[in-house]
């Protein structure tokens, strides 16, 4: 199995959501069935395999980063920050794969 999703764990992107929620673009299911660091923990334990990669830490910055930045450095910041630093707190997507046991 491949989930694609955004996680719930970090504060800056529970509280844009909650902001949509209170402007009647997303449901309260969205809200409350939004992915945890939790819940992909309960899948490594009940699948065999299970592998994650977490992005887009500061996929929250984008609209004031791209004032001074182009796209193509921000994208490589991005990118690196991502990849240097354990971002799974503050991530924005995740990619998981799971291999039943």
């Amino acid at each position: 199995m491949i989930v694609i999703d955004s996680l719930n764990n970090s504060p800056v992107y529970r509280l844009n959501r909650y902001i949509h929620y209170l402007k009647g673009n997303r449901s309260k299911g969205t809200l409350i069935r939004m992915p945890t660091i939790s819940l992909i923990d309960k899948y490594s334990q009940k699948f065999g395999h299970v592998e994650v990669k977490f992005f887009g830490a500061i996929t929250w910055m984008f609209p004031l980063l791209s004032k001074v930045l182009s796209e193509q450095v921000l994208t490589k910041l991005s990118n690196w920050i991502d990849a240097s630093f354990n971002i799974q707190g503050s991530a924005f997507k995740f990619v998981m794969m799971v291999v039943k046991k």
